[in-house]
């Protein structure tokens, strides 16, 4: 596994803080609203900070925990799911166009389930296709994540490794 101490410490650290399994906000609608008005091109990410790590991306994440939930927000003090993926790759020098969900299934390279690395851009989706897709998070290491997961809550760590993200896993994409 190739999970740093210090991320995988992190990840321990905060198993059970959160292990709830409501499904997120980011639908399709977000998606039409958001993503047709933008002029950006959000199909590629733009390192500007090629010393950037997955582990980088994992821990400025999880600094964020404790912050609250709000559809649409981006940052810094508020996110929604995709507004936490942006703002943390933004932090870590990785640029692209605030996106959705949808348009975050497509970023940069494929991984699969098997060989998720702290970092990656896990893609959440209820019915295993493009048209399900619903939720997003960073892959932390230890089978866990960090994700913004719905109003009324707050940023938080949890399992990925079984239940209810387990089963709604979709992709996972690596934009570092």
């Amino acid at each position: 596994d190739n999970d740093s101490s210090s991320t995988n410490a992190a990840a321990s650290s905060n198993s059970s803080s959160n292990s709830s399994n409501s499904s997120s906000d980011d639908t399709s609608s977000k998606s039409q609203s958001s993503s047709s008005s933008s002029s950006d091109d959000s199909s590629s990410a733009k390192v500007t900070n090629a010393s950037v790590s997955g582990d980088d991306i994992a821990l400025k994440a999880l600094s964020k925990r404790g912050a609250p939930y709000v559809w649409g927000a981006s940052g810094p003090s508020t996110f929604d799911c995709s507004g936490l993926v942006w703002w943390t790759h933004a932090q870590c020098g990785i640029n692209f166009g605030r996106t959705d969900t949808r348009g975050l299934s497509s970023m940069g390279s494929a991984v699969s389930y098997g060989n998720l690395q702290p970092g990656d851009v896990l893609i959440f989706s209820s019915n295993g296709s493009y048209s399900g897709i619903h939720h997003t998070g960073i892959y932390i290491g230890n089978g866990m994540m960090v994700h913004a997961p719905h109003s009324g809550a707050t940023v938080s760590v949890v399992t990925v490794s079984s239940g209810y993200y387990r089963n709604q896993f979709y992709t996972a994409r690596r934009l570092y």
